[in-house]
């Protein structure tokens, strides 16, 4: 057989065989992953699952910091009135630019003050994707409104709904929307957390706006100095997060709510502690996760300071004789 017809009947043997291998890749079994012939398959669908490499200890505590310092006014390395935040100039300007943005991070926290009174001063986190974005808090005032309004809710059993949910049908479903607009919300979320949760926003706020008052006289003084400025950022940006650290653990802040937080649903019991520490780091079904990066080393040090909070509230608030000796029993000597 001549030479060229053998090619051109290999090359239609090799076609038909390409349509055959095609016909069956367009039929994907439901529920199959489909696989591209231009690149590997996920490793999913071949039964392997790989877990995202593990965050080093340095990169989770810059992290946290960057986190810490986005929800205040005040950072250095991370200005919080800054476009990009995050890239913030190293060098703090001039000597009056200094004291000036010292001042203006003093007013922003006082006037968070006031918002948090009333309706809630604003935020910024690190989303999903990297971005900035802004939140809002809800003011001390703001929960006692929305404690009226789902009491108001539950107790028309559903007819009154101002948040928009789906109205209820048959008795036994407005009972149950009541239950849970006046325990679930109003007492519970409006009262016995969200009231807590303002009032420590407003002493952070508070504390924030004395502490950057406070660095006006090292920003004046000490940051002069060759290299004085990088060293009195570095303290008062530190001394900021801790502030935050410690507020965020007391009893009805961030960190103790999420620290406390548990799970009882769907026939599954998540005791609290343990629910938080196996969330991932990323969480965004819940608005207590939603806005932070939930790393081992925050799971770590919020659930140490949120326990040591309970400790200290169990020691003030428990009588013993050392504590309260107004309660001690004087009997007669014979």
């Amino acid at each position: 057989m001549p030479q060229g017809v053998k090619a051109r009947r290999g090359g239609e043997e090799f076609a038909r065989e390409l349509e055959h291998i095609a016909a069956k890749t367009e039929t994907i079994p439901e529920g199959e992953p489909s696989v591209s012939w231009f690149k590997p398959a996920p490793y999913g669908s071949n039964g392997i699952d790989l877990k995202p490499q593990a965050r080093s200890l340095a990169e989770q505590i810059r992290m946290y910091r960057e986190d810490q310092l986005l929800s205040h006014p005040g950072g250095d390395r991370v200005d919080f009135h800054s476009e990009n935040p995050l890239h913030s100039p190293e060098s703090q300007g001039s000597f009056f630019e200094r004291l000036a943005k010292d001042i203006k991070d003093a007013m922003a926290n006082l006037a968070n003050f006031f918002k948090d009174l009333f309706t809630g001063s604003t935020f910024k986190y690190v989303d999903e994707e990297g971005k900035i974005l802004t939140g809002q808090r809800r003011g001390l005032l703001g929960n006692m409104l929305e404690f009226f309004k789902d009491l108001a809710s539950g107790l028309s059993l559903g007819f009154f709904r101002p948040d928009g949910e789906p109205e209820p049908k048959g008795l036994m479903e407005r009972l149950s929307f009541a239950g849970k607009k006046i325990f679930g919300e109003a007492i519970l979320d409006d009262i016995v957390f969200g009231i807590p949760n303002s009032s420590l926003n407003m002493v952070d706020d508070a504390i924030l706006g004395i502490w950057n008052l406070v660095e006006v006289i090292p920003d004046a003084t000490l940051g002069s100095l060759p290299g004085g400025d990088k060293i009195v950022t570095e303290i008062f940006d530190n001394g900021q997060v801790l502030i935050d650290y410690v507020t965020d653990c007391l009893p009805g802040g961030d960190a103790w709510m999420r620290v406390h937080a548990y799970k009882l649903e769907e026939g599954e019991v998540i005791p609290p502690i343990v629910y938080n520490l196996t969330l991932p780091e990323r969480y965004s079904s819940d608005p207590r996760w939603a806005t932070v990066r939930n790393t081992p080393f925050r799971k770590t040090i919020e659930t140490i300071g949120s326990l040591l909070a309970d400790l200290a509230i169990a020691r003030f608030t428990t009588h013993s004789p050392k504590t309260s000796r107004r309660r001690e029993i004087w009997y007669p000597q014979f």
